[in-house]
């Protein structure tokens, strides 16, 4: 952890996929533990607009810092295509009464985050 800190330029979402790509990189070997099972005590599984911002910002974020701008710009439309079919899904599963319109305004926020992520590119 001294020589490869856990990334601090993110609130939340995609530091720990940063982290992994660097560890990698210094040749180190990350485990995945199908076995081992990690409960975060007063974490929520809602869909928020705060959580879906950072979500889709972070994404792009993530692919700039660790693969360069030609790749961010790469998965800039894709990660727009992502959040616009979340959008999608969750208005059709709103109107069956499946879902809380509040799911389909938090989705709309991650679609303008990540719409807004070009900034993230061009850094």
């Amino acid at each position: 952890l001294d020589q490869h800190p856990l990334p601090e330029d993110y609130f939340l979402y995609w530091e720990e996929s940063e982290w992994f790509f660097r560890l990698a990189e210094a040749g180190a070997t990350v485990e995945f533990r199908p076995d081992a099972v990690v409960v975060h005590q007063g974490g929520r599984d809602d869909v928020r607009p705060e959580k879906a911002r950072l979500l889709a910002r972070n994404a792009v974020r993530c692919i700039r810092r660790t693969r360069g701008r030609r790749a961010a710009a790469a998965a800039y439309p894709v990660v727009i295509a992502w959040w616009m079919r979340l959008v999608l899904v969750d208005v059709a599963l709103a109107l069956l009464g499946r879902r809380p319109w509040s799911a389909v305004t938090a989705r709309g926020a991650g679609l303008g985050a990540a719409v807004g992520a070009w900034r993230e590119v061009t850094r």
